[in-house]
């Protein structure tokens, strides 16, 4: 095991000089003769940096990081195999969380000790780049079995952690052949695991937030439904007395503005449940298709009565095998979404069409259209489209919807048509 001090203690900012086994640094005369290729490698690193950095930035999920990690060091130092080891000191193991290169059952599968006498374990244990030139002779530690059986030479790892934090795990690059890992390639290998321990300790910070918007939203809701109870019964009474015509628009405007952030304290709710992970089992049943999606736009109808909707409605009852209140759910948000952004024409399109065992909802919109990279990023916690003329939303509908779907086995996509934008929710057909 390693000692109490090795998972409780700040990760290093161990240069590569500190790293065991590492080529020295080169000298000034030598950085001065640097040959092109050596040039160019470092170029693709700094690139391969950078990129992940900017994805990181953009509010990528941690999966993501770890898997574009792992493909960017296989790629950029052409190893065989590398991986993003999850150090868990509870259940006292590794995980190979993500990695590239490797055959079928190790990613997400393979759990390394921590008492063991490993390349991944070492590294936890003595906190600083570890570099293997030939495996036949190491004395340090064991390697891994399957490293042996996959033919692998040499290799390099360096620690995962912010400082001051516990560390994270361990990103590690394998060879099949005898490779000098320079002090350029452990620099790479720090900055990539760097972006890493960021992206990790971004979502710590994102757990406590979510952790509040739950008990901030449960304690809104109950004085937030009084409110819309309340404007609703005061505004009967003034009709029945026959009261001023602007105090009815007043007590309209109160329960219409108490109704949309009803509606977003809910939107704020299911995203700290999903989360939490508290969103409870789906429940899946026959589900009347085209009931859901008229009942969606006749309240979505209600809600934006400047907008016209135009529903395909083919007459007849789709059945589909999907979770009722989920899906209902999912398609109030797009419709909503697409009411909102319709700045060029208020008018917004639905449409069902059967394709290939499947059924796709179209929720066109009349937005103008996005730029390719918002596109992208649509589904982001907290993005908006950012249309000219439309500034409410706080970017989590469609967030919400995506996770939703995933949950059903159901797909959302985006894509800008004239004047723009379609939404196609993808639906599998009941059996």
């Amino acid at each position: 095991m390693p000692p109490p001090d090795a998972h409780i203690g700040a990760a290093p900012k161990a240069g590569p000089a500190q790293a065991t086994g590492a080529a020295p640094k080169a000298g000034p005369a030598q950085a001065t003769g640097a040959t092109p290729s050596a040039l160019l490698q470092r170029e693709r690193q700094q690139a391969a940096v950078s990129d992940l950095g900017q994805a990181a930035l953009a509010g990528r999920e941690l999966d993501w990081v770890l898997q574009r990690a792992a493909q960017l060091v296989h790629d950029t130092l052409q190893a065989d195999f590398t991986k993003v080891l999850e150090y868990e000191p509870k259940r006292g193991h590794l995980l190979v969380r993500a990695g590239a290169g490797w055959p079928d059952g190790v990613v997400g599968e393979t759990e390394v000790p921590d008492g063991a006498d490993s390349h991944g374990a070492y590294t936890i244990r003595v906190l600083h780049p570890v570099v293997v030139r030939d495996i036949a002779r190491e004395a340090r530690f064991e390697m891994a079995p399957v490293l042996h059986e996959l033919g692998v030479v040499s290799g390099a790892s360096v620690l995962i952690g912010a400082e001051g934090a516990p560390p994270f795990g361990v990103l590690e690059a394998d060879m099949r052949t005898a490779r000098v890992f320079t002090s350029h390639d452990l620099d790479f290998l720090q900055s990539i695991a760097n972006v890493i321990a960021a992206t990790v300790e971004r979502g710590h910070h994102e757990r406590r937030l979510d952790e509040f918007v739950f008990l901030v939203s449960h304690e809104l809701r109950n004085p937030l439904t009084s409110v819309t109870g309340f404007s609703r019964r005061l505004q009967r009474r003034a009709l029945a007395e026959g009261r001023d015509e602007v105090d009815i628009e007043e007590l309209q405007l109160i329960r219409d503005e108490s109704q949309r952030m009803a509606r977003t304290i809910e939107l704020l709710l299911d995203m700290a449940r999903l989360e939490r992970r508290e969103r409870g089992e789906v429940v899946r049943e026959p589900v009347a298709l085209m009931q859901l999606l008229r009942q969606t736009v006749a309240v979505a109808r209600e809600r934006y009565p400047s907008v016209t909707f135009h529903l395909a409605d083919p007459n007849i009852d789709i059945a589909i095998d999907s979770d009722g209140d989920r899906l209902g759910r999912i398609l109030a948000n797009v419709v909503d979404n697409a009411a909102k952004y319709s700045v060029l024409r208020p008018e917004v399109h639905v449409t069902v069409r059967a394709r290939d065992g499947f059924l796709d909802v179209g929720v066109q919109d009349a937005c103008g259209g996005l730029p390719e990279d918002r596109i992208e990023r649509l589904f982001d916690r907290f993005v908006r489209g950012d249309t000219p003329g439309r500034s409410r939303g706080m970017g989590i509908g469609l967030y919400v919807s995506r996770r939703l779907a995933a949950s059903i086995d159901a797909e959302i996509e985006v894509e800008n048509v004239p004047d723009g934008c379609r939404f196609t929710i993808r639906l599998p057909r009941a059996g």
